[in-house]
């Protein structure tokens, strides 16, 4: 699929709708602190508060797959200080989880996508294997004792690591874990083998040795880890997956305010020194909203709901 990245204007100096939306707006993070939805959040929210002089607050609530923080959303009251800022799991979480309490394309407005960034593959240093394609013959070999895990359900590194079990025939067991940090420690401990994760949060624990990094999901080299092969590289040439970030607005929610925050947060993704700390974490930039977002959100619904079928996938 093709990518883009859309650098928008500078950010406007002038505060955000403050007659008409008093007190502070909130960007409510469904996942704990320190994976890469948070850091993201984060980087935006300061960016735009810097410049309009509003106060901006990330506010993590977490558990249940992200629907905790997603169904507040929902149901808050569409004023205008109240958004969702989640991942590419928030459109695509139907397609795994059972009885969601909402629907991700219908009940929500799509305000804006600002950055995104490939998964990379990472396994605990003692799996052998010098390649991905390496690694996965192995855990082919010893499937009774190998296992996957996921940093989310739904989120990209739990459909690339899928896409990769069904690729080789795995059987092998898929664990759960709720975020980066307590899979990613596992990781490091051989608790488990493999991990599919945005590479913003487990590119550190690679750095630091405790993991080995052995492949990034994306057609060319990360500029974040020019070192580490693509998939095409590491012998599975038809793996690209993206995890991509956004926000959304509560139905009813007045379209001057949704028009603002997507100006604003558009243009903090493309303010050069966020643009250069998103690029260093591995992310690229995007400026996408309205229409178009509301049409790549659904496109990646059916693009993942057909890889997911191939897969032989259903909801749990």
């Amino acid at each position: 699929m093709h990518r883009r990245s859309i650098l928008a204007a500078p950010l406007a100096a002038l505060p955000f709708a403050a007659a008409a939306q008093p007190g502070p707006i909130r960007l409510v993070v469904p996942y704990p602190p320190g994976g890469s939805v948070d850091a993201t959040a984060r980087i935006i929210a300061a960016r735009i508060g810097q410049s309009t002089g509003q106060v901006f607050i990330v506010e993590n609530r977490a558990g249940a797959n992200g629907t905790i923080g997603a169904e507040y959303v929902r149901r808050a009251t569409p004023d205008g200080t109240v958004f969702l800022y989640s991942a590419s799991i928030a459109v695509v979480l139907p397609l795994v989880v059972k009885n969601v309490p909402y629907d991700p394309l219908r009940d929500f407005i799509p305000v804006a996508r600002v950055a995104e960034g490939p998964v990379l593959i990472s396994v605990a240093t003692s799996v052998p294997g010098a390649t991905l394609d390496e690694v996965m013959r192995y855990a082919k070999a010893n499937e009774q004792k190998f296992n996957f895990a996921t940093t989310g359900v739904g989120g990209a590194g739990h459909i690339v690591t899928t896409r990769l079990k069904a690729r080789y025939g795995i059987e092998s067991p898929m664990i759960g874990y709720r975020g980066a940090g307590p899979a990613l420690n596992d990781l490091a401990a051989g608790v488990v083998h493999l991990v599919g994760d945005p590479i913003l949060s487990s590119l550190p624990v690679a750095r630091a040795g405790r993991i080995r990094a052995v492949a990034v999901t994306a057609p060319t080299r990360s500029p974040a880890a020019p070192d580490i092969p693509t998939t095409a590289e590491s012998g599975v040439p038809d793996l690209v997956g993206f995890s991509w970030y956004g926000l959304w607005a509560p139905l009813n929610t007045p379209a001057d305010a949704v028009t603002r925050m997507a100006e604003l947060a558009t243009a903090a993704a493309g303010d050069p020194d966020v643009a250069r700390r998103l690029t260093e974490f591995g992310f690229t930039p995007v400026s996408e909203t309205g229409e178009a977002f509301a049409r790549f959100q659904q496109d990646e619904f059916d693009r993942t709901a057909k890889v997911l079928r191939e897969a032989g996938v259903v909801p749990e």
